[in-house]
Protein backbone atom coordinates (compact mmCIF):
# COMPACT_ATOMS: atom_id res chain seq x y z
CA UNK A 1 0.00 0.00 0.00
CA UNK A 2 1.72 3.29 -0.96
CA UNK A 3 1.24 6.24 1.27
CA UNK A 4 -1.87 8.32 -0.11
CA UNK A 5 -4.35 5.28 -0.17
CA UNK A 6 -7.38 5.62 1.08
CA UNK A 7 -7.48 2.29 3.18
CA UNK A 8 -10.36 0.61 4.94
CA UNK A 9 -13.51 3.22 5.53
CA UNK A 10 -12.09 4.79 2.25
CA UNK A 11 -11.88 2.26 -0.50
CA UNK A 12 -15.14 2.90 -1.70
CA UNK A 13 -15.42 6.19 -3.60
CA UNK A 14 -18.71 6.65 -1.09
CA UNK A 15 -16.45 6.13 1.98
CA UNK A 16 -18.52 3.43 3.41
CA UNK A 17 -17.18 1.07 6.35
CA UNK A 18 -15.97 -2.20 5.60
CA UNK A 19 -15.21 -3.45 8.66
CA UNK A 20 -15.81 -6.31 11.04
CA UNK A 21 -16.09 -5.29 14.22
CA UNK A 22 -15.24 -7.82 17.13
CA UNK A 23 -16.58 -7.60 20.63
CA UNK A 24 -13.76 -6.34 23.13
CA UNK A 25 -12.53 -8.81 25.69
CA UNK A 26 -13.48 -7.88 29.23
CA UNK A 27 -11.05 -6.88 31.18
CA UNK A 28 -8.73 -5.19 28.14
CA UNK A 29 -5.24 -3.91 28.91
CA UNK A 30 -4.31 0.72 29.62
CA UNK A 31 -2.95 1.65 26.71
CA UNK A 32 -0.39 4.17 27.94
CA UNK A 33 2.56 3.72 25.61
CA UNK A 34 2.12 6.09 22.17
CA UNK A 35 0.36 3.76 19.92
CA UNK A 36 1.40 2.30 16.67
CA UNK A 37 -0.82 0.76 13.92
CA UNK A 38 -0.91 -3.24 14.18
CA UNK A 39 -3.17 -4.73 11.26
CA UNK A 40 -2.02 -8.25 13.04
CA UNK A 41 -3.61 -7.27 16.03
CA UNK A 42 -6.58 -6.08 14.82
CA UNK A 43 -5.77 -2.57 14.07
CA UNK A 44 -8.34 -1.09 11.28
CA UNK A 45 -6.98 2.14 8.76
CA UNK A 46 -9.93 4.66 8.99
CA UNK A 47 -7.93 7.53 6.44
CA UNK A 48 -4.14 7.62 5.86
CA UNK A 49 -3.19 10.58 3.48
CA UNK A 50 0.30 12.21 2.87
CA UNK A 51 -0.68 14.76 0.49
CA UNK A 52 1.85 14.30 -2.34
CA UNK A 53 -0.94 13.99 -4.51
CA UNK A 54 -1.55 17.58 -3.92
CA UNK A 55 -1.32 20.37 -6.26
CA UNK A 56 -3.19 23.84 -4.74
CA UNK A 57 -5.40 23.78 -2.35
CA UNK A 58 -8.36 25.31 -4.21
CA UNK A 59 -7.87 22.07 -6.62
CA UNK A 60 -8.01 19.58 -3.59
CA UNK A 61 -11.58 21.27 -2.35
CA UNK A 62 -12.77 20.16 -5.89
CA UNK A 63 -12.13 16.21 -5.22
CA UNK A 64 -14.92 13.78 -4.32
CA UNK A 65 -14.30 10.66 -1.96
CA UNK A 66 -11.87 11.17 1.40
CA UNK A 67 -9.43 13.29 1.41
CA UNK A 68 -8.08 16.16 3.91
CA UNK A 69 -9.19 19.54 2.41
CA UNK A 70 -8.65 23.59 3.51
CA UNK A 71 -11.19 25.23 4.71
CA UNK A 72 -12.58 27.91 2.48
CA UNK A 73 -9.37 28.39 0.67
CA UNK A 74 -10.50 31.04 -1.64
CA UNK A 75 -11.36 33.38 0.94
CA UNK A 76 -7.96 33.39 2.83
CA UNK A 77 -5.63 32.80 0.24
CA UNK A 78 -2.23 33.90 1.55
CA UNK A 79 -3.51 31.16 4.37
CA UNK A 80 -3.30 27.60 2.73
CA UNK A 81 -0.13 25.86 1.04
CA UNK A 82 0.91 22.89 -0.60
CA UNK A 83 4.51 22.83 -0.34
CA UNK A 84 7.13 21.19 -1.06
CA UNK A 85 9.66 19.01 0.21
CA UNK A 86 7.30 17.33 2.65
CA UNK A 87 9.01 15.70 6.23
CA UNK A 88 11.78 14.07 4.90
CA UNK A 89 12.71 16.67 2.47
CA UNK A 90 10.53 14.43 -0.07
CA UNK A 91 7.22 14.90 -0.98
CA UNK A 92 4.59 16.95 -0.13
CA UNK A 93 2.93 18.91 2.81
CA UNK A 94 0.58 21.25 3.46
CA UNK A 95 0.44 24.52 5.24
CA UNK A 96 -1.15 27.69 7.41
CA UNK A 97 0.38 30.33 7.70
CA UNK A 98 -1.74 32.48 10.21
CA UNK A 99 -0.70 36.68 9.94
CA UNK A 100 -3.21 38.10 12.57
CA UNK A 101 -4.60 35.08 14.36
CA UNK A 102 -8.01 35.69 13.54
CA UNK A 103 -8.61 34.02 10.42
CA UNK A 104 -10.12 30.89 10.68
CA UNK A 105 -7.81 28.71 9.06
CA UNK A 106 -7.96 24.57 8.71
CA UNK A 107 -7.27 21.62 7.04
CA UNK A 108 -9.82 18.98 7.96
CA UNK A 109 -11.13 15.71 7.17
CA UNK A 110 -13.35 15.35 3.85
CA UNK A 111 -16.65 14.01 4.11
CA UNK A 112 -17.52 15.58 7.43
CA UNK A 113 -21.21 16.38 9.13
CA UNK A 114 -22.91 13.52 9.53
CA UNK A 115 -20.61 10.86 7.66
CA UNK A 116 -19.95 7.30 9.64
CA UNK A 117 -16.13 6.48 9.10
CA UNK A 118 -16.28 3.90 11.27
CA UNK A 119 -18.19 1.52 14.01
CA UNK A 120 -18.75 1.15 16.63
CA UNK A 121 -19.51 4.49 17.61
CA UNK A 122 -17.57 4.03 20.70
CA UNK A 123 -14.93 2.58 19.19
CA UNK A 124 -11.00 3.73 20.69
CA UNK A 125 -9.31 5.66 17.64
CA UNK A 126 -5.85 7.02 17.21
CA UNK A 127 -4.72 9.90 15.07
CA UNK A 128 -1.03 10.46 14.01
CA UNK A 129 0.68 12.72 12.04
CA UNK A 130 3.47 15.03 11.53
CA UNK A 131 3.52 18.70 12.12
CA UNK A 132 5.90 21.75 12.12
CA UNK A 133 5.91 24.82 13.42
CA UNK A 134 7.79 28.06 13.11
CA UNK A 135 7.46 31.71 13.07
CA UNK A 136 9.14 33.60 9.66
CA UNK A 137 11.04 30.54 8.96
CA UNK A 138 12.46 29.76 12.53
CA UNK A 139 11.79 29.31 16.58
CA UNK A 140 9.51 32.03 17.73
CA UNK A 141 5.71 32.13 18.11
CA UNK A 142 3.66 30.91 21.40
CA UNK A 143 -0.05 31.61 20.96
CA UNK A 144 -1.80 32.43 23.97
CA UNK A 145 0.58 31.61 27.08
CA UNK A 146 -0.60 32.99 30.21
CA UNK A 147 -4.53 33.62 28.89
CA UNK A 148 -7.24 31.00 28.41
CA UNK A 149 -9.26 33.02 26.07
CA UNK A 150 -6.05 32.56 23.57
CA UNK A 151 -4.50 29.77 21.93
CA UNK A 152 -4.71 27.15 19.28
CA UNK A 153 -7.75 24.65 18.98
CA UNK A 154 -4.65 22.63 16.97
CA UNK A 155 -6.83 19.44 16.60
CA UNK A 156 -10.81 19.26 16.81
CA UNK A 157 -12.90 16.09 17.04
CA UNK A 158 -16.54 16.94 16.04
CA UNK A 159 -19.24 14.74 16.99
CA UNK A 160 -21.11 13.14 14.18
CA UNK A 161 -23.45 16.08 13.39
CA UNK A 162 -20.68 18.64 14.28
CA UNK A 163 -22.89 19.66 17.46
CA UNK A 164 -20.27 19.70 19.61
CA UNK A 165 -15.92 18.72 19.45
CA UNK A 166 -13.21 17.21 21.37
CA UNK A 167 -10.24 19.40 21.11
CA UNK A 168 -6.20 18.86 21.94
CA UNK A 169 -5.07 22.79 22.23
CA UNK A 170 -2.06 25.08 23.46
CA UNK A 171 -3.38 27.66 25.78
CA UNK A 172 -2.37 29.38 29.32
CA UNK A 173 1.25 28.40 30.02
CA UNK A 174 3.77 30.60 30.81
CA UNK A 175 7.10 32.48 29.01
CA UNK A 176 9.05 29.80 29.62
CA UNK A 177 7.09 27.03 28.98
CA UNK A 178 4.85 28.81 26.51
CA UNK A 179 1.13 27.91 26.24
CA UNK A 180 0.51 24.07 27.50
CA UNK A 181 -1.32 21.63 26.12
CA UNK A 182 -4.80 20.53 27.33
CA UNK A 183 -7.84 18.81 26.44
CA UNK A 184 -11.51 20.83 26.12
CA UNK A 185 -14.00 17.88 26.10
CA UNK A 186 -17.39 17.96 24.04
CA UNK A 187 -20.37 18.71 26.11
CA UNK A 188 -18.25 20.65 29.01
CA UNK A 189 -16.98 24.31 29.27
CA UNK A 190 -14.01 22.76 30.48
CA UNK A 191 -10.25 23.38 29.79
CA UNK A 192 -8.66 20.15 31.85
CA UNK A 193 -5.46 18.18 31.85
CA UNK A 194 -2.74 20.41 31.07
CA UNK A 195 0.05 18.24 30.83
CA UNK A 196 2.52 17.89 33.57
CA UNK A 197 5.60 17.07 31.49
CA UNK A 198 7.24 18.10 28.16
CA UNK A 199 8.30 19.10 25.51
CA UNK A 200 6.40 22.06 25.84
CA UNK A 201 4.98 24.47 23.27
CA UNK A 202 8.34 26.50 23.11
CA UNK A 203 10.68 23.64 22.51
CA UNK A 204 8.17 22.35 19.73
CA UNK A 205 8.64 25.18 18.04
CA UNK A 206 11.69 24.90 16.58
CA UNK A 207 11.34 25.08 12.77
CA UNK A 208 11.67 20.97 12.69
CA UNK A 209 9.30 17.78 12.22
CA UNK A 210 7.88 16.45 15.17
CA UNK A 211 4.90 13.35 15.76
CA UNK A 212 2.11 14.20 17.37
CA UNK A 213 -0.28 11.04 18.24
CA UNK A 214 -3.59 11.42 20.23
CA UNK A 215 -6.03 8.65 21.35
CA UNK A 216 -9.63 9.39 22.02
CA UNK A 217 -12.15 7.27 23.25
CA UNK A 218 -15.84 8.31 24.28
CA UNK A 219 -17.18 7.30 27.99
CA UNK A 220 -20.16 4.60 27.64
CA UNK A 221 -22.29 6.94 29.28
CA UNK A 222 -21.87 10.39 30.84
CA UNK A 223 -20.92 10.76 34.02
CA UNK A 224 -18.69 7.35 33.67
CA UNK A 225 -14.77 6.90 34.15
CA UNK A 226 -14.40 4.77 30.75
CA UNK A 227 -13.49 7.53 28.76
CA UNK A 228 -9.73 8.23 27.55
CA UNK A 229 -7.98 10.85 25.85
CA UNK A 230 -4.45 11.04 25.38
CA UNK A 231 -1.70 12.93 23.57
CA UNK A 232 2.36 11.77 22.96
CA UNK A 233 4.55 13.91 21.29
CA UNK A 234 7.78 12.30 19.40
CA UNK A 235 6.58 9.03 21.72
CA UNK A 236 6.28 11.01 24.96
CA UNK A 237 3.23 10.87 26.56
CA UNK A 238 2.50 14.78 27.28
CA UNK A 239 -1.63 14.68 28.70
CA UNK A 240 -3.37 11.83 29.93
CA UNK A 241 -7.43 12.07 31.20
CA UNK A 242 -8.20 8.47 32.32
CA UNK A 243 -9.38 6.72 35.21
CA UNK A 244 -5.99 4.75 34.92
CA UNK A 245 -3.60 7.81 35.24
CA UNK A 246 -6.30 9.95 37.27
CA UNK A 247 -3.98 11.28 40.87
CA UNK A 248 -0.52 9.97 39.40
CA UNK A 249 2.14 12.87 39.02
CA UNK A 250 4.32 11.34 36.05
CA UNK A 251 7.52 11.19 36.90
CA UNK A 252 9.50 14.86 36.94
CA UNK A 253 6.20 16.18 36.45
CA UNK A 254 4.63 19.47 38.13
CA UNK A 255 1.50 17.91 38.57
CA UNK A 256 -1.20 15.10 38.32
CA UNK A 257 -1.96 13.98 34.82
CA UNK A 258 -5.75 14.29 35.67
CA UNK A 259 -8.49 14.43 38.23
CA UNK A 260 -11.24 11.74 38.38
CA UNK A 261 -14.07 14.87 38.19
CA UNK A 262 -11.81 15.74 34.71
CA UNK A 263 -12.41 12.18 33.37
CA UNK A 264 -16.37 11.92 33.77
CA UNK A 265 -16.46 15.02 31.95
CA UNK A 266 -15.21 13.66 28.77
CA UNK A 267 -17.27 12.76 25.71
CA UNK A 268 -19.73 9.99 24.63
CA UNK A 269 -19.95 10.91 20.85
CA UNK A 270 -18.53 9.39 17.96
CA UNK A 271 -16.48 11.59 16.21
CA UNK A 272 -17.04 12.32 12.53
CA UNK A 273 -14.99 15.13 11.45
CA UNK A 274 -11.17 16.13 12.34
CA UNK A 275 -9.54 19.61 12.14
CA UNK A 276 -6.46 20.79 12.09
CA UNK A 277 -4.68 23.99 13.27
CA UNK A 278 -7.41 26.39 13.94
CA UNK A 279 -6.30 29.29 15.89
CA UNK A 280 -8.44 31.15 18.46
CA UNK A 281 -9.29 35.09 19.16
CA UNK A 282 -5.38 36.21 18.93
CA UNK A 283 -4.99 39.27 17.27
CA UNK A 284 -1.12 40.87 16.16
CA UNK A 285 0.30 42.75 19.05
CA UNK A 286 -1.97 41.34 21.79
CA UNK A 287 1.00 40.21 23.41
CA UNK A 288 0.57 36.95 23.70
CA UNK A 289 -0.11 35.37 19.72
CA UNK A 290 3.46 36.27 18.89
CA UNK A 291 2.17 35.85 14.96
CA UNK A 292 3.29 35.90 12.01
CA UNK A 293 3.20 32.09 12.20
CA UNK A 294 3.11 28.73 9.83
CA UNK A 295 1.92 25.28 11.19
CA UNK A 296 2.57 22.46 8.18
CA UNK A 297 1.15 19.22 8.16
CA UNK A 298 2.01 15.62 6.71
CA UNK A 299 1.99 12.40 6.71
CA UNK A 300 -1.73 12.00 8.23
CA UNK A 301 -3.21 8.68 9.88
CA UNK A 302 -6.47 7.85 11.15
CA UNK A 303 -7.55 4.51 12.98
CA UNK A 304 -9.39 2.38 15.31
CA UNK A 305 -8.21 -0.10 17.62
CA UNK A 306 -9.87 -3.60 18.53
CA UNK A 307 -10.79 -3.30 21.78
CA UNK A 308 -11.27 -0.46 24.45
CA UNK A 309 -8.73 0.82 26.35
CA UNK A 310 -8.55 2.01 29.95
Amino acid sequence: MGLGTLTAACESSKCQQQIADPIPPPGAPPSLDEPKFDAAQGDSMIFRENVDRYTTPIEVGAWRGCYLRPFYPDQSPGGYFVIAPGRGDTGKAVRLVYLTGAQRLLWKTNPEDNHNWYTPADAPIVVQYWFRISKNGGPGGSPGYGSTAVGMKWIEFWRVGMGDRTQFGPTRGDPTTGPLWSVHSGGSDSIMGYQPVGPYWNQLNDNQWHRATYLLQPASAAGRTDGVARMWVDGTKIVDISAAAAGVTPPGGTKVWSTIGEVVRLDTYQTGTINLGEYMNGRLGDGVSDLPMSLDFDDFKWWRLRTRVR
